[in-house]
């Protein structure tokens, strides 16, 4: 959704897109801000494929050091060979994969400093694997791990994902402080987000990670707006107000209009055979206040599970258990749940039975958007 402006479904080629990239009539974001005049650098993570035709380097940017896949390694010692150069394997020794993605993106602002360019960093962290007693492989420096300890923590677990977080937060200070002393931050539009909520101690027995998603239900995997709910934050000094905030609701199909507005290009209304599914933001950004993001239904499509929020209302449907086996309001739902997010945003209260009418009527809505965006492209 992100790289392409559309709802995470119907553009995948056969197969998923982690593997198998997607529909090559869809544009990504790399590819318009290229033809828009960008150094388009990509670093860390990709999961939209590794052949020809889908790598980054064939996708729109003109550089790209990291990884295929969902995650690796954090050291050089287990992760040397998962580090790629363009398409071919990354040469230098490195110790930490935040440090490597990190060094190299600023390396790139540098070089490019003084003609537009496009920086994309996914770091690995806080992603597995992280260091647990009973798989104890490297993740975080002993010396970050004794500055969190200092501070009263003593869950060993919770201490190595806490010093992983706090280290990937160091980098992107580094990274700001780079634009700032390059006299950049004026003119270079900074988001930072994530794509998933926090996987939480009482969600998955083989990821021992400790994340918190403050008072929503649920984390990564999960319908709920603790899997689905992330802060969005940019920074723009002069263009956005600091401090400023919005409770105003947006997606992720949001990024690639809202960029391609800053980047003072034409938003396209198709993709492909595609209707653009994401608007700008840029106006609300710099405004949060006075300008009101029109209303509109939203869809979650993670598998085994689906959320459709058309706010305050919230349909969710649940078909395999998520979680642990003891995991609090993770079963299988019987049909959907109807939530009201405006009185109820922890998810405690299904009034699907008071409001059936409502629920019913969301779900159609849910199911005609569903089947129009899994039609085969043509």
């Amino acid at each position: 959704a992100l790289m392409t402006g559309l709802f995470n479904a119907g553009f995948n080629k056969a197969g998923s897109a982690h593997e198998h990239g997607v529909d090559y009539r869809v544009t990504y974001l790399s590819e318009y801000l290229r033809r828009g005049g960008y150094q388009v650098g990509g670093f860390g993570k990709w999961h939209l494929g590794s052949r020809d035709g889908d790598h980054p380097l064939d996708r729109g940017f003109s550089h790209w050091i990291g990884f295929y896949g969902g995650h690796m390694p954090y050291h050089w010692a287990e992760g040397r060979d998962s580090v790629f150069d363009g398409k071919t394997p990354y040469k230098k020794r490195w110790q930490h994969s935040t440090d490597l993605f990190a060094d190299e993106a600023i390396q790139f602002i540098k070089a490019n400093q003084d003609r537009p360019f496009f920086v994309y960093l996914a770091f690995n962290a806080v992603h597995t694997p992280l260091w647990s007693a009973a798989r104890p492989v490297f993740s975080a420096r002993p010396d970050w791990v004794r500055r969190i300890r200092k501070r009263g923590f003593s869950d060993p677990s919770a201490i190595e994902y806490y010093a992983v977080v706090e280290h990937m937060d160091d980098r992107m200070g580094d990274l700001l402080d780079t634009v700032s002393r390059l006299k950049l931050d004026g003119k270079t539009l900074v988001v930072y987000m994530s794509d998933n909520g926090a996987i939480t101690p009482t969600h998955f027995p083989h990821f021992p990670q400790m994340g918190s998603n403050g008072p929503f239900r649920g984390g990564k995997a999960s319908p709920y707006e603790g899997g689905i709910r992330v802060p969005f934050v940019a920074s723009m000094p002069g263009i956005l107000s600091m401090g400023a905030s919005s409770d105003q609701a947006a997606v992720e199909a949001d990024v690639l209009p809202t960029l391609l507005e800053a980047a003072g290009m034409r938003l396209p209304e198709m993709n492909g055979p595609r209707r653009l599914n994401g608007r700008s933001l840029l106006a609300m950004m710099k405004s949060p206040d006075s300008v009101t993001l029109s209303r509109r239904a939203t869809p979650s499509w993670l598998g085994c599970c689906f959320a459709f929020v058309d706010y305050p209302w919230k349909l969710v449907g649940v078909s395999q258990r998520i979680g642990r086996p003891g995991a609090k309001g993770m079963d299988v739902t019987k049909g959907q749940m109807l939530f009201n997010l405006e009185t109820d945003p922890e998810e405690k209260t299904d009034v699907s039975a008071r409001h059936q009418e409502r629920a019913e009527g969301l779900f159609e809505q849910y199911q005609a958007l569903y089947h129009s965006i899994r039609t085969p492209l043509h």
